[in-house]
């Protein structure tokens, strides 16, 4: 129940943010959509690549200073996982043991909770840190094989073979278009501290991601945040 409570609230958060980030939006605390890809890896395992994936969310950015920026990211689809994992680290073997040439792909969803307090190097540079914590909400393995002429996959969900929460760390380079008033660019690396899967199912590991993302700011419309607005540049 608390996680389906919090994915309810985390979508409602992102949606809030798109339908109304205009109204709540002023000079110091701009809401926005965010969008990107993360790649990512997983330590003590063998595989073969890490596992490009989308993600997406909203942020909410209050500027507390000139200089200093809390920035808080709420990631409702955060992708993880590798490509080509040893078969060795299987929590489920495929059901068609005629399968030849057999790979296996694993795939954790996460929501991303990320507040980061922003140092602006210039008006269109900031580095950031901050926590991350993660809730698990999907968990799959997919077997890819062949069976004669044909390709086949087989999907086995893990979901309760892993923990629910991670907890790490994000360090961010931000750059912002239009002088820091227009689309953000993010390259941001997340290391997590907690392993993923529970006692008794290997490998015991980490995961890490780089995340690219885009941030799409939704500006206020009215006239006053305007002429406030105006009138810090002016001042500057």
């Amino acid at each position: 129940m608390l996680l389906v409570a919090i994915s309810i609230n985390g979508q409602s958060q992102a949606l809030i943010a798109l339908l109304f980030g205009s109204k709540i939006s002023t000079p110091k605390l701009v809401m926005g959509v965010q969008l990107g890809g993360n790649l990512s890896f997983q330590t003590n395992s063998d595989y073969k690549s890490p596992l490009p994936n989308f993600a997406f969310g909203a942020y909410v950015n209050y500027k507390v200073s000139p200089k200093w920026h809390l920035n808080t990211f709420l990631t409702l689809k955060s992708n993880r996982g590798v490509n080509g994992l040893d078969t060795s680290y299987s929590i489920f073997k495929p059901l068609d043991t005629t399968l030849t040439s057999t790979t296996l792909q694993r795939k954790l969803t996460y929501i991303d909770l990320n507040p980061e307090f922003q140092f602006l190097l210039s008006k269109s540079f900031a580095i950031g840190v901050g926590p991350v914590i993660s809730i698990l909400t999907g968990a799959k393995d997919y077997y890819k094989g062949t069976k004669g002429d044909a390709q086949v996959t087989e999907e086995y969900n893990i979901y309760k073979k892993l923990n629910l929460f991670d907890v790490g760390v994000s360090v961010d380079l931000q750059y912002t278009l239009n002088k820091g008033e227009g689309l953000s660019i993010n390259l941001k690396y997340i290391q997590g501290f907690i392993n993923p899967y529970k006692n008794g199912v290997n490998p015991s590991a980490m995961t890490s991601f780089l995340n690219l993302g885009l941030g799409i700011p939704i500006k206020s419309h009215k006239k006053e945040d305007f002429d406030k607005s105006n009138e810090e540049k002016t001042k500057k």
